[in-house]
């Protein structure tokens, strides 16, 4: 199930983007997470299997240059993950 983040989901959100930005702290993670769920201008997306928090993906508008943009504001894709075991890799072999 995909549902839309709440301000109420920044913990969620936070942990799995621990994985995905391995350098920055949960608790910096905490803090801006919380502040862009409280933005209009973010909107964050949480896929859960079984209850269990398994993908997000972070979209917000940008106004300021993005390369290849031809219009402003534009929807920028910030961050997407996927837990590792919920991955899934498809192989094709041409001859």
């Amino acid at each position: 199930m995909i549902v839309k983040a709440r301000k109420e989901d920044y913990l969620v959100v936070a942990k799995l983007a621990k994985e995905l930005w391995r350098e920055h702290s949960l608790n910096d993670l905490k803090s801006e997470f919380l502040e862009y769920l409280s933005s209009d201008q973010v909107c964050i997306f949480i896929y859960y299997e079984n209850n269990i928090p398994i993908a997000f993906s972070q979209i917000s508008l940008r106004y300021e240059y993005v390369e290849g943009a031809i219009s402003s504001p534009i929807a920028y894709l910030e961050g997407i993950f996927v837990k590792e075991k919920y991955r899934k890799v498809l192989h094709t072999c041409y001859l």
